[in-house]
């Protein structure tokens, strides 16, 4: 209870009356925003972090500024290499290796699901997936935009990561579900708004492996803010 206290006196105040814990909230507060505070202080979410970055220090410096031992290091490194593996990736040399989606997937659910940060989302870069969402659905204001669901989020950095890791081929394999869906009116919709909206404003060139990428992104958005207008 004490760490608690600390950890989160800026937003809320614990109180314990009569065996009961009492929560004094000081503003509008997102449960999420709690749970990431806790989720950031996880050594192995952060070594999973190190492991997906391209430049770092070496995995000796990263422990030792952890202060783990160097047997504690390589157990939680094998513990993420068992769950990368789960997730049909892998480990080179402190390097997370695989298909680019499921890496791009997998830095998404790090940032939206439990706040650990790979890259800076700028504002700009929010205004220009509002921009193309937008675009497909005149009901959607900038405050329901930014008071969208986690699921919806998720999305969001999915879209970033086209450009954030431009530099990474996002090759989806061929399968006759992702064959058949690209023959639905949405895909070309799709590749019009963001050829129209994202590489105008960002200047530059998606390449047909990148369409794919963000097609595969939207059909795994369940509360999708292209519905209303994607579904006439």
């Amino acid at each position: 209870m004490a760490e608690l206290k600390e950890e989160f006196q800026d937003l809320f105040c614990l109180r314990v009356i009569r065996r009961t814990v009492h929560l004094d909230i000081y503003t509008k507060l997102n449960p999420l925003v709690c749970f990431h505070r806790i989720y950031q202080g996880s050594i192995f979410l952060r070594l999973l972090c190190y492991f997906l970055r391209e430049e770092k220090e070496s995995f000796a410096c990263f422990i030792q500024k952890e202060y783990l031992s160097r047997a504690t290091g390589y157990r939680l490194c094998d513990k993420c290499l068992d769950f990368l593996k789960g997730i049909r990736l892998s480990l080179d040399k402190y390097q997370v290796i695989g298909p680019e989606y499921r890496i791009r997937f997998l830095i998404a659910l790090l940032e939206y699901k439990f706040g650990i940060h790979l890259y800076a989302i700028t504002e700009k870069e929010l205004e220009i997936v509002f921009d193309l969402i937008s675009a497909s659905n005149a009901h959607l204001s900038i405050e329901a935009f930014e008071e969208a669901t986690e699921e919806s989020r998720f999305f969001c950095i999915l879209m970033v990561l086209m450009w954030k890791r431009k530099d990474f081929a996002a090759d989806i394999p061929e399968s006759p579900e992702l064959t058949r869906l690209k023959t639905l009116f949405i895909y070309p919709k799709l590749l019009s708004l963001t050829k129209n909206i994202m590489e105008s404003a960002l200047e530059i060139t998606f390449t047909q492996a990148d369409y794919d990428y963000l097609f595969l992104a939207y059909c795994t958005d369940s509360q999708s803010f292209f519905q209303r207008q994607m579904v006439r």
